[in-house]
């Protein structure tokens, strides 16, 4: 898997094969641990975002590629997904089974008022 950008975009690349093993992975946890994952957005985020964003390329372990709980002037976003220092992507999260509309929204508007892409 390797990271290829230029000024204005970027690209993960990674064998298909390899990301389709980790979504059957995480499908197997949800079915294993679905009541614990509904109680917790932490556990949610820990078993099932943060190995996704590996699989995606993704050093959760690295500060300068993700932040969790990135501040901002209108909150705190789960994760800032970080490019060149700046924040690229935000990502909200919530407990498995929650209503997303929610997240959507606040996701949204921490791109919009913070001038972050996604």
């Amino acid at each position: 898997m390797s990271r290829v950008a230029s000024s204005s975009t970027m690209v993960i690349k990674m064998p298909l094969e390899k990301l389709i093993e980790v979504i059957a992975a995480l499908q197997e946890k949800i079915k294993r641990f679905s009541s614990e994952f509904e109680k917790s957005e932490v556990l949610t985020r820990y078993a099932l975002v943060d190995p996704m964003l590996r699989a995606l390329g993704w050093d959760t372990e690295d500060p300068a590629q993700i932040r969790p709980e990135f501040s901002t002037e209108t909150g705190n976003p789960d994760y800032a997904l970080l490019w060149d220092g700046k924040p690229y992507v935000m990502v909200e999260a919530k407990a498995l089974g929650k209503d997303l509309g929610s997240a959507k929204k606040k996701g949204f508007q921490y791109c919009w008022e913070n001038k972050v892409p996604y």
